[in-house]
């Protein structure tokens, strides 16, 4: 799974005000800040296809998803990258609705 030109722009700028190079952290720190990990299914997903209502929830299961938006070094980098595609609208309520027209066939 490749992420999006969106999300790996976004994330290289979010890291570009701390900075950091994103094209010069290891494959793992790269993946830790564009994919969140789905407990349900034991995978990897973009964040892109996350959902964000109340709470944050797999786009795949509907599950409840940790962000660890806090947590070791780069958890600020998460936060930062969410924000920021919350702001642009790529997340969020209303993308869940679009998503749902989308597999039921309806045209938006």
């Amino acid at each position: 799974m490749k992420p999006d030109r969106l999300l790996v722009e976004t994330a290289a700028n979010v890291c570009a005000r701390e900075n950091i190079d994103l094209a010069t952290l290891d494959a793992r720190s790269q993946r830790g800040l564009v994919f969140y990990w789905c407990s349900t299914y034991g995978k990897v997903y973009l964040w892109t296809d996350l959902l964000i209502m109340p709470r944050s929830r797999c786009g795949h299961c509907k599950e409840n998803v940790k962000l660890y938006t806090n947590s070791n070094k780069f958890g600020k980098l998460r936060c930062n990258i969410l924000y920021r595609l919350l702001d642009m609208g790529v997340l969020g309520p209303e993308v869940e609705e679009k998503r749902d027209r989308r597999t039921n066939g309806d045209i938006y």
